[in-house]
């Protein structure tokens, strides 16, 4: 009698509302992060002007002032820089994939070895800016100043750009 009762339990009806009941009672136990980047981590750096190799991606930092802030190492991935002021920000080592830099003001920043690809840089100034070694596969340079800015062992031909505003005829 218990193996038909069983049966009786495991039929389609049942079966389709037990697997809901324990997808149910499992799913708070999968979502370990509910925010993409870590709230201590953005507050440190609004105090400090500093959050190294910390975790702050896809926040807003649109319109920010973060003038000589150090975020090397950091995860910024996504992270909205539009119409910011990021003149000589540390950004060396940091992971900007999918970033916005439109219209940010980025004079004298550094991005030494930072991952810049499918970063956005639209109309963005990056006069005096150090990119050396950074990896900018399918980032968009489009109207962007590079007035002065030090590209060795950028591969700027993998970037989204005209030869008249990035690369050596600039």
């Amino acid at each position: 009698m218990a193996k038909r009762d069983c049966l009786i339990f495991l039929d389609r009806n049942h079966y389709a509302f037990f697997l809901v009941v324990v997808v149910l009672l499992l799913a708070p136990f999968t979502c370990w992060n509910v925010s993409a980047f870590d709230k201590i981590d953005l507050e440190n750096l609004k105090k400090n002007n500093a959050c190294n190799s910390c975790d702050l991606r896809d926040s807003d930092l649109s319109q920010s002032n973060l003038l000589v802030a150090d975020l090397g190492g950091a995860d910024l991935r996504g992270v909205d820089f539009s119409r910011a002021n990021l003149s000589g920000v540390n950004f060396s080592k940091a992971n900007l994939n999918g970033a916005d830099f439109t219209d940010s003001v980025l004079l004298g920043a550094n991005l030494r070895r930072a991952n810049l690809r499918d970063a956005n840089f639209y109309q963005a100034d990056l006069g005096s800016a150090d990119l050396r070694n950074a990896d900018v596969e399918g980032a968009n340079f489009f109207k962007a100043d590079l007035s002065n800015a030090k590209i060795d062992g950028v591969n700027i031909e993998k970037a989204r750009c005209r030869s008249t505003w990035c690369g050596p005829r600039r």
